[in-house]
């Protein structure tokens, strides 16, 4: 499965969209939506303005992020495996975007993702709730690095 797909229990606490959600919601409606990072492009004609390709289990879906909101939350657009925006959704035909306001670096959410253990496939589940807080043994800690190795860092671009 998709690492977003486990996460998706979590995402919909947080009141996000999935992508194949997204063609029934209306022009000009603010949402929030999380996916993985899987392109960032920022031309030189385009005058600072960053577009986003994210993916989560149903698909993918683009993000338009300009010159603006691009140097704030340049740093969470940058570096994030897992980036979760909120913007108003441009419906243009069949051509969907998210005009990006606010980013959230959501990453460390991959680090809790861990094999179900007693089990030969390769399937993974939440290790805690997100909004568990309490102390973590080493094993835990280390589970995670060991988990979020599996994913490729993002790469930088100035």
């Amino acid at each position: 499965g998709h690492p977003v797909g486990f996460l998706r229990p979590n995402l919909r606490q947080l009141n996000n969209y999935a992508a194949n959600e997204l063609p029934g919601r209306r022009n000009g409606e603010f949402i929030r939506v999380a996916g993985m990072l899987r392109m960032r492009q920022r031309p030189e004609t385009a005058n600072g303005t960053c577009f986003i390709l994210l993916e989560d289990e149903t698909g993918a879906f683009n993000l338009i992020a300009w010159a603006s909101v691009f140097a704030e939350y340049r740093t969470a657009i940058c570096s994030s495996k897992l980036l979760m925006v909120e913007g108003h959704l441009q419906i243009q035909g069949s051509v969907i975007h998210v005009i990006v306001q606010r980013c959230w670096d959501l990453s460390w959410l991959l680090a809790r993702l861990t094999p179900v253990p007693d089990d030969d496939t390769p399937v993974l589940a939440t290790a805690a709730p997100i909004a568990g807080s309490g102390t973590r043994t080493r094993q835990a800690r280390d589970r995670e690095i060991k988990q979020a190795s599996l994913f490729p860092d993002a790469r930088s671009f100035r």
